[in-house]
């Protein structure tokens, strides 16, 4: 997802015709993560310490990738349904 900025009217900016892009959210906190994709606290890190979820480090607090976590979650295994029915 990306929001188009308009720079119109700013002085010294862009002449009026352009927009630059600014991406939205590239990298979250693990809490963050935790909140939008609904993985559990110990689920995570323990997918950051084996090394299938990249995290980066910025003094004490780890950073997680939108693409990466996006990643991890589409290489998770998919729900087959039984084939009798049962949930």
């Amino acid at each position: 997802m990306r929001i188009i900025v308009d720079v119109e009217g700013r002085a010294g900016a862009l002449p009026n015709d352009e927009t630059i892009e600014v991406p939205v959210l590239v990298f979250l906190t693990v809490f963050e993560a935790i909140k939008v994709s609904g993985i559990g606290r110990t689920t995570l890190f323990e997918a950051m310490r084996t090394g299938a979820l990249p995290a980066r480090k910025i003094g004490t607090k780890n950073l997680i990738l939108v693409a990466d976590l996006e990643a991890f979650i589409k290489a998770l295994p998919v729900r087959v349904p039984a084939a009798n029915g049962a949930r």
